[in-house]
């Protein structure tokens, strides 16, 4: 995980962004990520964080079609504890 996901992920945790700029920012740093050398828990972590953005969907309605759908509490819990992960492989 590079300095430029860390950041992004500690502004959202920190209510330093919003959910929605989140859910489009992040995958987006990770389709650019460079991780040849990074563990796979690594990037496996990474990979649960992005795909949760991307199924982010605000409209509850929506949600209820499809159980892919994630609501933005699941999506912060998600990261949270993927996040939390990362810290605790040592990628810091």
């Amino acid at each position: 995980m590079n300095e430029e996901m860390k950041k992004l992920i500690q502004k959202y945790l920190n209510n330093e962004i919003d959910i929605e700029s989140f859910s489009y920012d992040f995958p987006s740093l990770v389709y650019d990520w460079k991780h040849d050398d990074v563990p796979e828990e690594i990037v496996d972590a990474v990979g649960d964080i992005s795909e949760a953005c991307c199924n982010y969907e605000p409209n509850d309605d929506i949600r209820a079609e499809d159980e892919m759908y994630l609501n933005e509490k699941q999506v912060r819990k998600i990261t949270e504890e993927k996040y939390n992960l990362i810290l605790n492989l040592g990628e810091k």
